[in-house]
């Protein structure tokens, strides 16, 4: 059977309280849902969200039992002040690539977008809702987890 993927986006920013709660609860219901299937997280590895998914996912594979999710980071050529310091988990570490090309490349990798905008309708010069518009133009599932 073929791994579910699933692609995150997010604001350097950071979730709100609301956004982690929900992310939770919806990464949570996921991997239960597929607890039979791989499932590949891809996120990109900014301060941030980025961050903020990624150890909310560990704390619900530890606290789950569900240890059937492969972390994969696609880091983008940024500046090393806005790159996460992630450590554990991390199963595969793609090659830096220019932050749209490699939330490109994460899109057409995924199965289902999760994004977690800074703001809560839809807004140009941003890279979260770049990716999720993008997701959309290749009839991806989307989730949006507004602040």
């Amino acid at each position: 059977m073929k791994p579910l993927s699933i692609a995150f986006t997010g604001t350097r920013e950071g979730m709100s309280d609301y956004q982690k709660a929900a992310f939770r609860m919806h990464m949570t219901q996921i991997m239960w849902a597929n607890k039979d299937r791989f499932i590949d997280f891809h996120h990109g590895g900014c301060i941030g969200a980025d961050e903020d998914a990624h150890t909310i996912l560990l704390e619900i594979r530890q606290h789950e039992g569900l240890e059937m999710v492969g972390i994969e980071v696609h880091p983008a050529k940024v500046p090393k002040r806005l790159q996460a310091q992630l450590h554990t988990g991390v199963c595969v570490l793609h090659k830096p690539k220019p932050p749209l090309k490699r939330n490109m490349d994460m899109v057409k990798e995924c199965d289902v977008l999760i994004a977690c905008p800074k703001e809560e309708h839809e807004v140009q010069r941003s890279g979260t809702w770049t990716t999720v518009r993008y997701a959309k133009k290749y009839n991806k599932e989307v989730i949006v987890i507004g602040p």
